[in-house]
């Protein structure tokens, strides 16, 4: 073993240098029986591969070798060892690293280690260092559906907006919680709360205003909806916006409320805006008859 730590510590490559401290927990392992020297070696080695995925398969192989060959310590023991350094790692590393070795991690656990709620956790604590992170939270949501911990992941977003100090990050979080709520959990009454809050930060915010009016009608909040409206109208003074909330009205009062005299009235309200519209003629008609 004393030969490869020393072509291990002259390696003037990341690879030469990988290669030998493989072979320093090969020998280590198996020879000398020294599971610990062993898992040191890999875990030196670690910081090697994290830029190249061939070389972080090797060590894999190795890491998954040394458990077949040893299954007494532990059927996963190196391995999970081996995780657990690329979460460690990953706490002092740049963003792009923290994001590298921890969606590795989660993968791996996942499909290597049949340990889906694993993945879930790693995650979940790569995201409390990163919450601006798209990528690692995309995972998240993916992990959470796996592991069916969506409320579990609906708490996690709903802290990490609540201790977010940049207006724009926090309202992405929101965003996100909001869209969780309404889609995944199906929970649309909570999630026009989430969607009202960014409004409440912003009015002008056009997304959130829409989340917010879809996830109202889906809650069968129909009265607050039209408040929202009337309320919009009021301050709109563009005309093809205030066609589009007298349309919406309309529909409200005639499809959700079932109020045929309001939804004409609305509709009448919005010919004399714009005497050519061709729904509200047809409204009209269709509502006039008998």
């Amino acid at each position: 073993m004393w030969l490869w730590e020393q072509r291990a510590s002259r390696a003037t490559s990341p690879d030469q240098r990988l290669e030998a401290l493989l072979q320093v927990a090969q020998v280590a392992d198996v020879a000398l029986l020294d599971r610990e020297r062993a898992t040191q070696a890999l875990i030196e080695a670690l910081p090697l591969a994290v830029d190249s995925p061939q070389l972080a398969d090797k060590l894999w192989k190795t890491a998954r070798k040394l458990d077949e060959k040893r299954p007494e310590l532990g059927e996963q023991d190196v391995r999970r060892a081996v995780v657990r350094a690329h979460l460690d790692l990953a706490r002092t590393a740049d963003e792009a690293t923290v994001t590298e070795l921890t969606l590795r991690a989660a993968r791996l656990l996942s499909k290597e280690l049949n340990d889906p709620a694993g993945s879930y956790d790693a995650l979940r604590q790569a995201t409390t260092l990163l919450p601006h992170s798209h990528v690692l939270l995309d995972a998240l949501l993916e992990a959470a559906t796996a592991t069916r911990r969506l409320d579990g992941l609906d708490a996690h977003l709903a802290r990490l907006a609540e201790r977010e100090a940049d207006p724009v990050e926090r309202r992405s979080l929101m965003m996100r919680r909001g869209h969780l709520l309404a889609e995944q959990l199906g929970r649309h009454d909570s999630a026009s709360r989430v969607y009202g809050a960014i409004l409440d930060r912003d009015p002008t915010d056009q997304e959130a205003h829409d989340a917010f009016m879809a996830t109202l009608r889906r809650a069968g909040r129909f009265q607050e909806l039209l408040r929202v409206i009337d309320n919009k109208l009021h301050s709109s003074f563009n005309d093809e916006e205030r066609i589009a909330l007298m349309c919406e009205r309309a529909h409200v009062w005639e499809h959700d409320l079932h109020n045929r005299a309001k939804a004409l009235a609305t509709w009448n309200e919005l010919l004399e805006l714009n005497p050519g519209h061709r729904e509200a003629r047809a409204a009209i008609k269709r509502l006039s008859a008998p």
